[in-house]
């Protein structure tokens, strides 16, 4: 098991006071095996007065910023479809810093949107303050979460998230934790997209009294997600039409009880390999999202 902690300096926090007024923030992190990262925060500020002062983009991150809603988002689009495309780009377009935290030299933009909208590489307040400013400039309520996480290790430390409304209810968000560390190209985790609060309490802790309850079920967005496959041939389908759009990553999605466990779908996969004469990855990433299991083949 590797474990490292990062904590930020004198010179860091001086900045983060000047920039945020009365944050005085502390920062330490701890990786695990399974790629899962999380971050200490430690605040004297109000939870309002973190929301109002979090967020602060310079020209260049907002030109950025301004740019990929340009090219990301249509006014045709319901606000779930816009959170998703907006989590995807982030998450395919931006990596955990992970060799900077190896190596002790975290930079002050992975600490902010910044280091997500132009250096393309941050830690989680990075990840959470680049969500919420896209949110913000959508007009889709959107608030930060101040907690911790624990990670497959049993390791608890401070972590920073997203809670985001659509329809006047409110969602757990977290791209840090739908992220690969180290980054996996074409690979998106949907296991923290729009959940209810039981999902994220299985590994999140936030001071609940201070936020709203998320408690709605997620199942409703799966089809923003893909298609839901409920036979072999659907599955061979799935497979086919990412391949004609070449595709990096293969997601197919099943209802959970479909399958004992991940080595079924392969059948399927090579009974396509074999009709059209082609090769498909072999890895297969499995997660589940509601009363779903989503399968990535992904090289």
């Amino acid at each position: 098991m590797y474990r490292r902690r990062k904590t930020i300096s004198n010179g860091q926090i001086l900045l983060l006071i000047l920039a945020f007024c009365l944050l005085a923030a502390a920062f330490k992190y701890h990786k695990d095996t399974s790629g899962n990262i999380a971050t200490t925060v430690s605040y004297n500020d109000s939870l309002q007065e973190l929301q109002r002062n979090y967020v602060s983009l310079d020209k260049e991150s907002q030109a950025a910023l301004d740019l990929i809603i340009q090219d990301n988002i249509t006014s045709s689009m319901s606000p779930a479809e816009k959170i998703k495309s907006i989590h995807d780009y982030i998450i395919l377009n931006c990596a955990y810093d992970y060799d900077n935290l190896i190596n002790d030299t975290i930079p002050d933009d992975s600490y902010n949107a910044r280091g997500v909208f132009l250096n393309h590489t941050a830690v989680c307040q990075g990840y959470a303050s680049a969500f919420k400013a896209a949110m913000d400039a959508l007009s889709i309520p959107c608030k930060l979460v101040f907690g911790s996480a624990t990670n497959s290790n049993n390791i608890t430390d401070g972590h920073v998230w997203n809670m985001v409304n659509i329809d006047d209810i409110w969602y757990q968000i977290d791209l840090t934790w739908d992220d690969p560390a180290p980054d996996t190209p074409g690979l998106i985790r949907y296991s923290y997209f729009l959940v209810p609060d039981s999902i994220m309490l299985q590994n999140h802790q936030w001071e609940q009294d201070s936020y709203p309850v998320c408690n709605s079920a997620n199942d409703s967005f799966i089809s923003l997600i893909g298609p839901v496959c409920k036979n072999g041939d659907e599955i061979k389908n799935c497979l086919r039409k990412e391949y004609q759009n070449k595709a990096i990553s293969y997601p197919v999605i099943v209802p959970t009880p479909l399958f004992q466990n991940y080595k079924d779908i392969y059948p399927y996969k090579w009974e396509l390999e074999k009709e059209l004469g082609i090769k498909l990855p072999d890895s297969v990433s499995t997660e589940t999202y509601g009363s779903y299991t989503i399968y990535t083949f992904l090289n």
